[in-house]
Parts: structure tokens; sequence; C-alpha cells
């Protein structure tokens, strides 16, 4: 299995360590959306594409499985287009 973890920072890092340590056979792709961030200054229709466009890049990458590191982006997340 592939593991997606993304974040809008680098706070996803403790979640990412923990992943590998904890399934050494499963991959984990991390986006660290650094580009974008801080999340909490966008407005809700606006970081729900970001959070579609993030989930969308993991799955293109090969993610079957994503974490949603980031509290910020969780608050959108019955939006989420492809769940």
């Amino acid at each position: 299995m592939t593991l997606g973890i993304f974040d809008s920072g680098e706070g996803g890092n403790n979640l990412l360590r923990f992943a590998r340590l904890r399934n050494r056979r499963d991959d984990v792709i991390f986006l660290c959306d650094r580009g974008r961030a801080p999340y909490g200054t966008k407005r809700d229709f606006e970081l729900s594409g970001i959070v579609n466009e993030n989930i969308s890049w993991l799955k293109r990458m090969g993610a079957e499985r994503i974490i949603i590191a980031c509290c910020t982006a969780c608050t959108v997340f019955d939006t989420v287009e492809d769940k």
C-alpha cells in the first residue's frame, strides 16, 4: 500500500516519521505545501480547492490512502470531492 500525507507546513514530519516506522513495507509520499501556507488565512472555497488539488496530486503519484496532517485543511473535509 502507498500512503499519502499532506500538510501546509512541516508539522506533518512527525506523522511521516511514525508512518515509516510503523509500516516499513509501505511506501509513503509526503507533500509539504509550503508554497501556499499558511492555510489559516484562506477562505473556505480557496482552502477547499487546495485540499482537492493536494489529494488529486497524491493520488496521481500513487497514494492509495491519504492522511490530512493539517488541522486547518481538515475543516473543509466535507467539501472534498474525491474521498
